[in-house]
């Protein structure tokens, strides 16, 4: 089987491109390294045992453009598959040769691998990776793509540029969407290099200066959401994917989900997933944390009818929520609730104060909220069931837009 992997690189320092190509280089399954240039070519590339094809114009989208040139040039030279290894990252010598197995034992379309989270300097950040299963998400350096399903490549060059930060999640709905079969090997036969930071806060560490935020990954996942309505022909037209995002500030309702989707609970996820069907396509979800929205200015920027909903997780930085909160009246806060241990009863002042609504499990619950309250709890309502969870904050939202 003859497999191409793909590698664009920027400005990416001459070691790190290095050890990419090393990696590619060493597999236990043949392969030929492509290495796109956007726009700053390094000679030295040129001694390698690599196909170099450098780009004159640089197109600065997150490598987007250099996987579309160098996907199309494979395709015509007849590759079977075709693998994809972003410069900053590098496989385990095994990468390729367990996914060769794994599409020849399932006849995926698209197959995938589990990852190693780094820092930038090379230490582990999350040896498990933080969406291990492949189910929602496969890495763009996780991913090997057959013959069969090379009808999902155009994505690579339709994407928007504000998809590019994300465009590993966006290339992956899309692979769904169209209908590839996909399989997941669970081994961590990649290494990631992170520059997200609640990868960072996650384990503990500092955000390094040099980390990115998550600017514009908030668009990519309203897009990939809205992406499970649309049909083959729409996911594939530019112009559909444009007006997709520039209806994002015509909705009437805006849903801000203070949470890591990929760490969702099950019971949590029914929630939104149910919510999300009650409300319709006229209200749109996005994930984010406290911080983050605390710190991102355009949050509500022309908007109205903003809910803040969050499902009893721990907030690091409460004042400053509370006097973003504070500032903003027009936003909404509403508190999921379901533990009912004795440990867990004591209230959360910036929540009581804050909240325009707040969901608990029974009525146990709801006395505590009434008893700490002295302005009543009228704004606290007991379901205890999923769906109940999902009618009341509908409901709720519903009637409280303008």
């Amino acid at each position: 089987m003859k497999i191409a992997v793909i590698t664009p690189y920027h400005v990416e320092p001459l070691d790190m491109l290095k050890r990419a190509h090393d990696s590619v280089a060493a597999q236990t399954h043949d392969c030929t390294h492509y290495m796109v240039a956007d726009g700053h070519a390094r000679a030295e590339i040129d001694g390698w045992n690599v196909r170099h094809i450098p780009l004159p114009v640089e197109h600065g989208n997150n490598g987007n453009t250099p996987r579309a040139i160098g996907s199309m040039d494979a395709i015509g030279d007849g590759f079977d598959a075709i693998a994809y290894l972003d410069a900053d990252n590098w496989f385990e010598p095994d990468h390729i040769a367990t996914l060769v197995t794994l599409h020849s034992e399932t006849g995926a379309d698209l197959v995938s691998s589990g990852r190693v989270i780094h820092a930038i300097d090379g230490t582990v950040l999350l040896p498990d990776g933080e969406t291990g299963d492949g189910e929602r998400h496969a890495d763009t350096s996780a991913i090997m793509v057959a013959a069969s399903g090379f009808s999902v490549v155009p994505i690579w060059a339709l994407m928007p540029d504000e998809m590019g930060p994300n465009c590993d999640r966006v290339f992956f709905q899309a692979a769904m969407r169209i209908g590839l079969k996909h399989e997941h090997s669970e081994g961590e036969t990649l290494h990631f290099t992170s520059r997200y930071g609640p990868h960072y806060r996650a384990t503990g560490l500092p955000v390094p200066p040099d980390a990115n935020g998550m600017t514009g990954i908030k668009t990519s996942k309203d897009f990939i959401r809205r992406m499970r309505a649309l049909d083959c022909k729409d996911l594939m037209s530019r112009d559909s994917v444009d007006r997709a995002l520039n209806h994002r500030a015509a909705l009437p309702i805006t849903v801000i989900v203070l949470a890591d989707e990929a760490a969702l609970e099950i019971e949590t996820r029914k929630i939104i997933d149910g919510l999300e069907l009650k409300l319709g396509k006229d209200a749109e979800f996005y994930f984010t944390t406290a911080e983050e929205l605390v710190s991102d200015s355009d949050v509500s920027a022309s908007r109205r009818n903003v809910f803040v909903l969050v499902f009893e997780s721990v907030v690091d930085d409460w004042q400053s929520l509370e006097e973003f909160l504070g500032a903003r009246g027009d936003l909404r806060l509403i508190y999921v609730r379901s533990s009912t241990t004795s440990e867990n009863n004591t209230i959360n002042a910036p929540i009581n104060s804050f909240a325009s609504a707040i969901l608990v499990d029974d009525k146990s619950l709801h006395e505590t909220y009434q008893q700490e309250n002295r302005y009543g709890a009228g704004h606290v309502y007991v379901a205890s069931t999923t769906q109940d969870k999902t009618e009341r904050l509908s409901q709720f939202i519903t009637d409280s837009i303008d």
